[in-house]
């Protein structure tokens, strides 16, 4: 459990870091912040606690992802308890089937997935849910084996199907088709990939890919405030 506490946080400072270096200035300007109240948000952050939340901004506002993080640092603190080895699966199924008529209440509420999480104080609370069902539903996938009774694919075909769905139309705003994307969709591709069958040519890609999508997901948001503000400054 203490590996799982631990190896979540360096990412969660770093992207921190991150941000207050490309927008911690235009934030102090835009919240008439001194000094002292850029090292209490910057300190806040690092301490995981939503200080964006108490100045109308959103949860942490020196690299919003970082909330997503977070919140799975407290699943994985969760998961390391062992809690769901000590429950049926009766209570377990009953529990799952909670959360997801509780995620599809609060799509319904906020017209989609989009700000829950981290736009408010009561978004904030909500992504808890949104947290906990995927990852509730994979703990309970994993403890049940579907993995293993999942199909046998090439992984190019994986791939593919992957990259078609990143084509897709935006969905934004669409709850039904987040709720099965969150509920179904995610869940079944996860499970057909643990079960893939990996091409040598393709598996070194693959794997820098695992690597590059825990740092990518945290710098994104810096990245680009910092090529927008380079774009204002000398692309015009």
């Amino acid at each position: 459990m203490k590996l799982r506490l631990i190896r979540p946080y360096p990412l969660i400072a770093m992207a921190t870091a991150l941000g207050a270096l490309v927008s911690g200035a235009a934030l102090a300007d835009k919240l008439h912040l001194g000094l002292a109240g850029m090292a209490a948000i910057i300190g806040g952050s690092l301490l995981l606690v939503p200080v964006g939340l108490w100045g109308n901004q959103v949860a942490y506002p020196l690299n919003n992802p970082v909330w997503s993080l977070v919140f799975e640092l407290f699943a994985n603190l969760l998961y390391g308890l062992k809690l769901d080895r000590k429950i049926s699966k009766a209570i377990t199924a009953v529990f799952l089937g909670l959360l997801a008529l509780a995620l599809a209440a609060i799509l319904y509420r906020f017209g989609g997935v989009e700000s829950i999480g981290f736009m408010g104080q009561d978004e904030f609370i909500k992504g808890v849910i949104r947290v906990l069902t995927p990852f509730c539903l994979g703990v309970a996938a994993f403890r049940l084996g579907l993995a293993d009774k999942a199909p046998i694919l090439p992984d190019i075909v994986i791939c593919m199907v992957c990259l078609g769905i990143l084509c897709m139309p935006d969905f934004s705003g669409r709850a039904v088709f987040q709720w099965l994307s969150i509920v179904v969709l995610f869940p079944a591709l996860i499970h057909v990939g643990a079960r893939a069958k990996l091409s040598p040519a393709l598996t070194p890609l693959w794997r820098f890919g695992g690597r590059l999508s825990y740092p990518l997901s945290l710098i994104h948001t810096p990245v680009i405030v910092l090529c927008g503000g380079l774009y204002e400054a000398f692309g015009k």
